[in-house]
């Protein structure tokens, strides 16, 4: 028999394509595995955050505004880089500090800058000053010493800022940030190493006195925040719950001004970015009465953001502890609950000519203020000064007034004005 007859007439056993089947499927397995370990971290599910910081010169760049990108590499306009990959462009080499410029429109290598949002180019040797200095981009890292960062913006901020640049090390457009990574970018000639000033103040949580709950929601120019004007005393050490309810995922936070009513010093407190459907605090104190201003911290370009008061009074004298509180003399007493949605009873009967005292109780979550209008039928005219303080949850209040001329007059909370109302009848 021939070579080529054995050959034909030869029968592999049932087995064979079985097992040429498995070794394949692990073949392709193992590359993939191999593939996958090559592109290293950050991976799919990760969660890092690193601070950014950018200087021309010795002028530190605004924030860049808030981009959210199909690979999860993105910033909320809170001085950090999110590192969130969503796809695997975006795991490994592909959350690259480049790709983080790239990605929103920007451009970094080792020699240029274009800063997402702006239209400026900086290149090695560009005189921008125009002092006969030429200028070179450095790119560089050092570590904030927080791990894992997680949320804990503010510190990691502060503490980056407060590294000198012989801190940092020098790395390439291809570095990829770590969790808790400080990256400082500077465009400037060699012998210039901006000195970083501190723009917020962070008061330890537990020192605060009592807390107010705040919540906002909305996107851009639709953003409300409610309260819109907080109360405090001066010297009160008060802590702000912030709730971010926006309807349309977007991300908000506090700036509150400091002292010298502007923004950016170090005297501002800050909440930089909270998520929508979370809720963070931040702690502020005043110790000189006056109106003071926070907004939102979220960058959003070409929106200007949404601003609200701080009013802060003169601190109330402390009665002695033997001291036992004076009602107000009225000839009607009201009790009166107010909750998130709804007043308890939200329809009040008094006689005319004849003095009432309304005893609030708020059992929300957020600060209440009663008013009632005037004559008028209409809110914060000069006839409706019958205003009760702003009552914190949990809290008590009272509002203590008068109407000579009967008929119905409305009543409101000042803080959630269409959703919670009532009337006041006067017989």
């Amino acid at each position: 028999m021939s070579i080529w007859q054995r050959i034909a007439g030869f029968h592999f056993p049932a087995w064979v394509p079985v097992a040429g089947v498995i070794v394949v499927v692990f073949g392709i397995l193992g590359l993939l595995f191999y593939t996958r370990s090559a592109i290293g971290a950050p991976r799919i599910g990760e969660h890092w955050h690193a601070a950014l910081a950018i200087f021309v010169n010795e002028e530190q760049q605004p924030r860049i505004a808030e981009t959210i990108t199909q690979q999860g590499i993105h910033t909320h306009g809170d001085g950090m880089i999110h590192i969130h990959p969503h796809i695997t462009a975006g795991e490994g080499n592909g959350a690259k500090i480049a790709n983080f410029f790239g990605d929103q429109g920007g451009k970094l290598t080792n020699s240029e800058m274009r800063i997402p949002g702006r239209k400026e180019t900086y290149k090695n040797g560009d005189d921008v000053d125009g002092d006969g200095r030429t200028e070179e981009l450095r790119i560089m890292r050092a570590d904030s010493g927080i791990h894992p960062l997680g949320g804990d913006f503010n510190r990691a901020i502060v503490a980056c800022n407060a590294k000198k640049e012989s801190d940092f090390q020098r790395v390439s457009a291809r570095y990829v940030p770590k969790d808790g990574d400080c990256i400082r970018i500077v465009f400037a000639p060699p012998e210039v190493q901006p000195e970083v000033q501190p723009d917020r103040t962070i008061i330890p949580a537990d020192q605060a006195a009592r807390e107010i709950a705040m919540e906002v929601a909305g996107t851009g120019a639709s953003t409300v925040f409610s309260p819109a004007s907080i109360d405090l005393e001066a010297g009160e050490t008060v802590r702000v719950k912030l709730t971010n309810n926006s309807a349309e995922a977007a991300f908000h936070g506090l700036r509150f001004s400091g002292t010298d009513r502007e923004y950016g010093n170090s005297d501002d407190y800050v909440l930089p970015n909270v998520d929508p459907g979370a809720s963070d605090t931040v702690v502020v104190r005043y110790d000189t009465a006056g109106e003071y201003e926070f907004r939102d911290e979220q960058s959003i370009e070409g929106v200007t953001p949404v601003t609200g008061k701080v009013i802060v009074g003169e601190p109330q004298a402390t009665p002695p502890p033997d001291a036992t509180p004076t009602p107000v003399p009225a000839d009607l007493s009201l009790d009166v609950t107010i909750s998130d949605t709804a007043f308890e009873p939200a329809a009040l009967t008094v006689e005319a000519g004849k003095t009432f005292r309304i005893s609030l109780t708020n059992s929300g979550a957020f600060v209440k203020r009663l008013r009632i209008a005037g004559p008028d039928g209409k809110f914060e005219t000069g006839d409706d000064d019958i205003v009760s303080e702003s009552v914190d949850p949990g809290g008590t209040g009272e509002l203590s007034g008068k109407i000579d001329a009967a008929g119905t007059y409305p009543f409101r909370d000042d803080f959630h004005p269409t959703t919670l109302q009532g009337t006041l009848t006067v017989q």
